[in-house]
């Protein structure tokens, strides 16, 4: 049965800070894509090769070896226990790696097209078709499944994640996330994050009730959303990242991949590690003790809780600064008339930033 998707906006504020130090785990990697873990291992994809690749991370010097080859183009990856669940051209895989010395294929499920985002929950298996504007399933109880519609008259449906039975999921094109029931008999999604705020978010994972995205984009970034209570904040982690493409959490570690040194897709990819401050949002406000209002903002923009003798920077969406003074009493004013509409970064001594709009 076709499922119309109704749309329901909530209101929310921002506010980024961006401290953390960016290492190099593996380099000169052929775009790598997804990433996974289990135990004491990180799984990666290597899409060109078609291959699964993989690593000890508690290793100084990671050796990567080899646990699956052959594959057409594989994107998204899920790990449940021992099942590694793989988005491959047209299918979907479904492989027993409890030994990764001989991993084992259990069964194939086809029919998918042009999927870009995948999920498990239960015994289902969920997909988003971004040419189709469709998310769909297979039930992995039948002996032979076909896909199910649960979604239909998308735009450019993406990344997917679980939280209990809603199914968080992406529009890639125009940046917005969007959550919906699959237990419901409604026939409702709800926007939780309008595209004002991302830039092509290629994937999502949760934390308890935060929801982890990477974004490529014109500010291509790492960010982590609170997803109860309102207003809905959103902090950005890391910044101004070259291609990136899928993510992980283990411990206080964020590990995510960047398919190539840069815009050529010649240059190698890489993985990527930084590690998240335990002080909250809230600490850091405390600490730096600096407001900026209002946001979003016309003409001007107002910055208290200074120190003297602080610099601020203002870059737009492209990381071009459009503005740079110095700041020398507790309270300023920035007059913003010649500024375009859109997105801009305020950055204050180099260490704090935040995210403004301009309507």
């Amino acid at each position: 049965m076709k499922k119309k998707l109704l749309i329901l906006v909530f209101a929310f504020t921002i506010t980024i800070s961006v401290r953390a130090q960016i290492q190099t785990v593996l380099s000169q990697l052929d775009a790598p894509v997804s990433i996974e873990t289990k135990d004491s291992i990180i799984f990666f994809a290597e899409g060109f090769q078609g291959s699964i690749k993989m690593f000890n991370y508690h290793n100084a010097v990671p050796v990567v070896s080899t646990l699956i080859t052959s594959l057409a183009s594989p994107g998204e990856m899920v790990i449940m226990g021992d099942s590694l669940f793989i988005l491959e051209t047209g299918k979907i895989s479904l492989w027993n790696i409890s030994s990764l010395i001989t991993p084992s294929l259990i069964r194939t499920f086809t029919g998918t097209a042009a999927s870009s985002g995948l999920a498990v929950r239960g015994n289902e298996i969920y997909f988003s078709e971004n040419q189709t504007g469709k998310i769909r399933k297979f039930d992995m109880l039948l002996p032979s499944p076909s896909a199910v519609d649960v979604l239909t008259g998308l735009n450019s449906p993406g990344a997917l994640a679980f939280k209990g039975n809603e199914l968080y999921f992406a529009h890639y094109i125009q940046g917005v996330i969007y959550k919906y029931d699959v237990t419901s008999t409604a026939t409702v999604a709800t926007t939780v994050l309008n595209s004002s705020f991302i830039s092509f978010p290629l994937d999502l994972f949760f934390e308890g009730n935060d929801l982890y995205m990477i974004e490529f984009g014109s500010y291509s970034e790492i960010s982590k959303m609170n997803t109860v209570g309102f207003p809905i904040t959103t902090t950005a982690l890391v910044g101004w990242l070259n291609t990136p493409n899928g993510l992980i959490k283990i411990g206080n570690d964020i590990y995510f991949t960047e398919r190539t040194g840069g815009m050529n897709p010649s240059l190698p990819g890489s993985i990527k590690k930084f590690t998240l401050l335990t002080t909250g949002i809230e600490d850091l406000s405390k600490d730096q003790g600096i407001e900026v209002y209002p946001n979003p903002f016309k003409e001007e923009i107002y910055l208290t809780g200074l120190r003297a003798y602080q610099q601020a920077k203002l870059y737009d969406a492209t990381g071009r600064l459009v503005k740079e003074l110095n700041l020398f009493g507790e309270t300023e004013r920035i007059v913003t008339e010649a500024l375009r509409k859109g997105i801009y970064f305020l950055k204050v001594d180099e260490q704090e930033i935040i995210k403004l709009i301009k309507d």
